[in-house]
C-alpha cells in the first residue's frame, strides 16, 4: 500500500484517494515458500538487511514495501513477479505453462469489467478535466483517471468533480 496509513483497514493512497489496505493474496504463502526453500530464516533476514521480528511478520502476511520485496526475491533467488503475484514460474528459467486459449487474458479482463461503471468513470473524467479548463487533455492521463474512478465507483464510493476552491495559504 502506497500512501498514509490511517487504520488497520484504511489508508489514502498518493492520489488522495481513500482506500482499504489490501494483502496481496497468497504473498504470505509465497514468502514462506521461497523462504524455506532458501535457508535459515535468521539468515535470509540478515542478508536482506531487515531484522528475523520483521520478517516475521512477513511471513504472517503483513505487506512488505516493494524494495523489501525486491531485495526478498534476489536473496531466495525467486522471480519478482511469482513472489509478489503468484503469476509464472517460481525460479528463473523454469517453464511457463501456456494459456488455455491465446485470449485467455483478455477474455477475463472483459467478463470483470462492467461498461456502464467504465462509461460513468470515463465521463465523470472527462467532466473533471473539463471543467479544470483542460479541454484536450492527454489521453494516458484520462484513462489513468477513468481507471482510479472506476475502481471507486466499484468500490461504491463516488465522486464529486466539480472544481474545489482554492485553499488559502496559512503563513
Amino acid at each position: 500500500m502506497i500512501g498514509k496509513k490511517l487504520s488497520d483497514d484504511t489508508a489514502v493512497n498518493d492520489f488522495g484517494v481513500q482506500e482499504a489496505n489490501s494483502e496481496v493474496p497468497g504473498l504470505a504463502d509465497r514468502l514462506r515458500t521461497a523462504v524455506s526453500d532458501a535457508g535459515k530464516q535468521a539468515d535470509i533476514a540478515t542478508a536482506a538487511g531487515i531484522s528475523l521480528g520483521t520478517l516475521k511478520n512477513y511471513l504472517r502476511g503483513s505487506e512488505p514495501k516493494l524494495g523489501t520485496l525486491l531485495t526478498l526475491a534476489k536473496v531466495t533467488k525467486v522471480r519478482l513477479e511469482w513472489l509478489a503475484t503468484g503469476e509464472g514460474p517460481m525460479h528463473q528459467g523454469d517453464p511457463v505453462a501456456p494459456p488455455a486459449s491465446p485470449h485467455e487474458g483478455e477474455v477475463k479482463m472483459f467478463q470483470s469489467l462492467n461498461m456502464d461503471t467504465l462509461a460513468d468513470a470515463f465521463e465523470t473524467a472527462r467532466q473533471g478535466l473539463l471543467q479544470r479548463g483542460l479541454i484536450n487533455p492527454n489521453p494516458r492521463r484520462i484513462m489513468q483517471i477513468t481507471s482510479i474512478l472506476y475502481d471507486e465507483m466499484r468500490a461504491g464510493r463516488t465522486h464529486d468533480v466539480s472544481p474545489k476552491p482554492p485553499q488559502p495559504i496559512e503563513e
